[in-house]
């Protein structure tokens, strides 16, 4: 009897760390289930507020590289949320945005299902969920029992209607592993089963291709500029890739790293309509001054550098890549998230899980402040000299979770017991209907 293969489709969030982080992961889906994947079909979407990226080429150079994969770009949407929503909540634009898109995404999986091989209904499609309303799960109704360091309501409330629906899924896959979150795990798994989907710990997923998507020259130089230093004698400072500081808070982060005398690599990644270069948005003399010091760029290889032995600490925004990247190489953070789900990232990493140093938990970009110098300085000294930095610690985990994603490692299994269960189980459900 010939054996069914599944078809997938896959809808990611539009933003440069979603994209990549789906990059591989559908990768690896296709290793773990080589013979029983037939097809894996990527939803593209844009979102206004974020302009087309090199990560997007990145979808297109995968699907010509792997012929199991194809890539359907969504229409724009013609009626989007007003701009203003994402000012004051980001979060809810996102949803409201996400709600029009449905109807797009209908249509787009009728087309996948109407054009597989054999016409059937053979495809279950996680997260299909937006297109019907549905009630929150009663451990979420209380909207008083919320945490007090996520501070706006509105975002709160948007978070609460997006993962009340959770429970209608058939598995949650989370880029995380039991190394890094091992009470969070643990407590998934005590649920009973009927009560709350299985979640699968997966990660860290890390996208491994930065050099695709760098011009090579500037890659080679932030490289090379790396080599020459010592060990665990660089600071790295990175905010993501959507904050485009303002000025007067880049002066200050110059002024900064003056303060310190440290080591620094700097990936300055804001918006290049807004200087021709970087000597624009830095206080008049900082690269001479520095140099020999640190090093400032644009765009960097941010793996790469973390899995340098030059790097010694980063003051992050604490983006749940940028969080796993240094966990998966042992690298010490400060905390200074910008905004969404970054403060409780940061709070995850500093009160719970002690894994990191506190600057700042509740800081959002939106508020206007402007984090001064002194503030920021201190933060790199502790980071770089105090005593309170876990990094024993932190290479226990860094080794536990590199081994949780080879062969045989939690994370490993856990890939395969997705495609066991959900995947391989929905297809069954089909042929028996």
């Amino acid at each position: 009897m010939e054996k069914q293969e599944a078809e997938l489709i896959f809808i990611p969030f539009p933003i440069p760390g979603h994209l990549l982080a789906t990059i591989e992961l559908v990768k690896l889906i296709l290793t773990h289930g080589r013979r029983r994947i037939h097809t894996i079909t990527i939803l593209h979407w844009g979102l206004p507020i974020f302009p087309p990226s090199d990560k997007d080429a990145s979808l297109q150079t995968l699907a010509k590289t792997e012929s199991r994969i194809r890539i359907v770009t969504l229409p724009e949407l013609q009626n989007p949320p007003p701009m203003e929503f994402f000012l004051k909540a980001p979060e809810y634009y996102i949803l409201e945005f996400v709600k029009k898109m449905v109807p797009s995404v209908r249509d787009a999986v009728s087309t996948v299902l109407s054009s597989s091989r054999d016409g059937s209904d053979t495809a279950r499609v996680a997260g299909e969920t937006p297109s019907r309303q549905i009630g929150i799960r009663p451990e979420l109704r209380r909207r008083g029992e919320y945490c007090s360091w996520i501070r706006h309501l509105c975002s709160y409330d948007t978070w609460v209607d997006m993962t009340g629906r959770f429970h209608e899924a058939k598995g949650i896959l989370v880029n995380s592993s039991k190394s890094i979150e091992p009470n969070a795990f643990s407590y998934f798994e005590s649920i009973p089963v009927y009560d709350y989907p299985p979640v699968y710990p997966v990660g860290p997923i890390l996208y491994s291709n930065d050099r695709s998507i760098l011009d090579p020259l500037e890659r080679d130089r932030v490289m090379t500029w790396l080599d020459e230093q010592p060990e665990s004698s660089v600071v790295f400072l990175c905010f993501g890739s959507l904050m485009n500081l303002p000025a007067t808070q880049i002066k200050e982060i110059a002024q900064a790293l003056e303060i310190v005398g440290c080591k620094f690599l700097w990936s300055i990644r804001t918006d290049p309509k807004d200087y021709s270069s970087l000597s624009e948005i830095l206080p008049d003399g900082f690269l001479n001054r520095v140099s020999g010091l640190g090093f400032v760029c644009g765009w960097a290889p941010q793996v790469e550098i973390l899995a340098h032995k030059a790097i010694g600490g980063f003051l992050s925004h604490c983006g749940w890549n940028s969080i796993l990247e240094s966990l998966r190489f042992g690298v010490p953070i400060a905390t200074w998230p910008m905004f969404a789900e970054q403060q409780l990232n940061a709070f995850t990493m500093v009160k719970e899980l002690g894994l990191a140093l506190e600057m700042r938990l509740d800081y959002l970009l939106a508020d206007g402040e402007i984090v001064k110098a002194d503030e920021i300085a201190r933060a790199v000294r502790s980071l770089m000299e105090g005593e309170d930095v876990p990094r024993r610690i932190l290479k226990e985990i860094a080794g536990a979770a590199k081994a949780a994603v080879m062969d045989g490692g939690s994370s490993f299994v856990a890939i395969d017991r997705f495609i066991d269960k959900v995947v391989v189980s929905a297809m069954d459900c089909s042929k028996s209907r």
